[in-house]
């Protein structure tokens, strides 16, 4: 498929697919038109780059994660990554929880005092 249809696909702006294709995540071949196109195997793996990419991890990131090789080794890289990208998530969102608290606290405060 064209980087067109794969971009309709998965809901991707083209200019993200070249630039996951620039890093080196994902490989096109020309026709003999001069068509870049993807085979199969993109697929399955640009469903774990979107993942991925989506928890914040960079390029590089990605392309390490998905180079590592497939062993007991390689798993416990990939499962080390996920959980310190885990962690960062999770204090993120401890930290936007208290934002939202002071909010909450703001609205309560200027209501009480139109009451």
């Amino acid at each position: 498929m064209t980087i067109r249809e794969l971009g309709e696909r998965f809901c991707l702006p083209v200019e993200k697919l070249e630039k996951y294709e620039s890093c080196g995540l994902i490989e096109g071949a020309e026709d003999e038109d001069g068509v870049r196109r993807y085979g199969d195997e993109v697929i399955g793996t640009l469903g774990m780059i979107c993942t991925l990419a989506e928890a914040g991890f960079t390029c590089e990131e990605i392309k390490r994660y998905l180079t590592f090789p497939e062993d007991s080794r390689g798993e416990r890289e990939r499962m080390l990554m996920l959980k310190r990208r885990r962690v960062e998530m999770l204090e993120e969102l401890h930290r936007r929880q208290k934002l939202l608290d002071m909010i909450d606290f703001l609205i309560w405060k200027n209501k009480k005092r139109e009451d």
